[in-house]
């Protein structure tokens, strides 16, 4: 008999050998390695769908998104630029405890079959004098885990170095140039006063000023909203024309076909009598992407038209005549603005690494932009070079930078600047700096729309000094009942 034990007991022994520990044991912890690079895998294709985004110009090359708050800080509109990614939960998902429990019986048997089971109760056969069970448990504890050292390091270094507070120019514009107005709301109100008091008769020179209002990017932005501009745009607007018709000489509008229709709702169309031009901007190509060269129709109206002539941006009044210095002039801009502008950055070895793009060679990339709010064009060869690079620059071009000004900025700014360099073409400027409108005898709007627009009682101020000084000095101009409805809240005279 205690042979016969000694038999089974080693023929238990063998049994037991014939259960596969490795891959019952091992194959619970591989897939436990396999679920923790798959969460890796999905944390990493999260943040790339999200928080990246591909580079224009190489799509091997990932730029990180930014988040911009905008608020008014000391009375100048202001934004704050973050990277999403120090914004959003990092969804990093960490094993950290996996326990396995493994349970396996072996009792003799007379019906001579082994027969075994597993976790998942299915059951194998084999010929023997035994049958064996064995179980196995597997506890699985997850949570967020402890970020990656190097993806710390990049959240640490969004906190200490990414986050941007700056001035901020007007959002979108129709036909503004970029940066924050020099001087506050308030300032500027005093000085169209001032100015508004002093007008004088003069003898208008014959020039041909030209507006721009492209209403694409509008529609870009807003594409179900219907087309509208702010009431201190149209106040601005109908200043700027007739100050323009009563110092200088006719003024034309190029405009596209939402513009033209909604000027002529209004009753606006007669004040530019230089004409009106709705077919040049309607001809812009789809390369072009107005959401990001929101000021594109400028350039296409400076190539559309003959010089000598002034292409003024509506939110610029021009209080005065121009001098026969400035008239004498092949280019005249309003003024130069520092290079070191966050809005004026843009870096050359980037631009060069844009598929099917090619800056000039010639280009001085030290140069010191100009703003065009107001620019003047007597030298046709500059213009055509001027325009043909920009129009170049914007074709197919749809990088969208972190701060959304500068590739505008480069086209209509800098490009004007280098091209004049380049062709050793003198370039005098109405203001020696932003500040210095006043004594310039000229007055732009500019950042300070944004704070009319973030301020009621800002925007009534500007709206009340523009509607006066329209009134006061050219009574002769008929306000259509449309407008006389839309800005009698700015006024408790009697409507004309």
């Amino acid at each position: 008999m205690a042979g016969k034990d000694s038999d089974n007991i080693n023929d238990a022994i063998q049994a037991s050998g014939m259960i596969p520990f490795e891959s019952l044991l091992g194959q619970p912890l591989s897939a436990c390695v396999t679920a923790q690079k798959h969460a890796a895998d999905v944390m990493w294709q999260y943040l790339r769908d999200v928080a990246f985004r591909h580079h224009a110009g190489d799509e091997d090359r990932l730029e990180a998104i930014s988040v911009v708050f905008g608020f008014v800080s000391g009375g100048r509109m202001c934004r704050l630029s973050i990277p999403l990614l120090a914004l959003i939960p990092v969804p990093y998902l960490q094993i950290q405890d996996v326990t396995l429990a493994f349970k396996s019986d072996v009792t003799a048997t007379a019906e001579g079959k082994l027969v075994g089971k597993i976790a998942n109760e299915s059951s194998v056969t084999r010929t023997s004098k035994f049958n064996y069970q064995s179980n196995i448990k597997v506890n699985l504890k997850a949570s967020a885990g402890n970020m990656p050292a190097g993806l710390a390091k990049i959240l640490e270094l969004c906190g200490n170095s990414c986050f941007l507070v700056q001035d901020v120019p007007d959002k979108l514009p129709p036909m503004s140039g970029s940066g924050c107005s020099p001087i506050t709301l308030e300032e500027m109100v005093d000085g169209i006063n001032r100015f508004s008091s002093q007008m004088s008769n003069a003898n208008r020179p014959g020039i041909l000023g030209v507006h721009v209002n492209w209403s694409r990017p509008y529609q870009a932005q807003r594409p179900h909203v219907v087309y509208n501009v702010d009431d201190f745009e149209l106040l601005s607007t109908i200043l700027s024309a007739l100050l323009w018709r009563k110092y200088n000489g006719p003024i034309k509008l190029y405009t596209d076909n939402m513009a033209f229709a909604f000027y002529r709702k209004l009753g606006m169309l007669q004040l530019w009598d230089g004409g009106v031009d709705s077919r040049t901007l309607e001809s812009i190509p789809s390369s072009i992407e107005p959401s990001i060269f929101w000021a594109a129709g400028k350039l296409f109206a400076i190539k559309a038209e003959k010089s000598p002539f002034a292409l003024i941006d509506t939110d610029l009044l021009f209080w005065r005549s121009m001098t026969d210095i400035e008239r004498r002039s092949l280019i005249l801009s309003l003024h130069r603005e520092p290079l070191d502008q966050y809005y004026c950055y843009l870096d050359f070895n980037v631009l060069k690494k844009r598929k099917g793009y090619k800056p000039h060679p010639a280009w001085d990339w030290n140069e010191l932009p100009c703003n065009t709010a107001f620019s003047y064009f007597n030298h046709p060869a500059f213009q055509s070079a001027y325009v043909e690079a920009a129009i170049d620059f914007m074709t197919d071009n749809k990088e969208r930078p972190m701060e959304m000004v500068t590739q505008m900025v480069f086209a209509e700014q800098r490009i004007y600047a280098m091209t004049a360099k380049r062709m050793k073409i003198p370039i005098r400027t109405l203001l020696k700096d932003a500040k210095q409108q006043e004594q310039g005898g000229v007055t732009h709007v500019w950042g300070n729309k944004q704070v009319a627009r973030d301020n009621a009682d800002s925007n009534v101020m500007l709206c009340r000094s523009l509607l006066q000084s329209i009134r006061k000095n050219f009574p002769e101009f008929v306000f259509s009942e449309e407008l006389q409805r839309r800005f009698k809240k700015y006024s408790s005279e009697p409507d004309p």
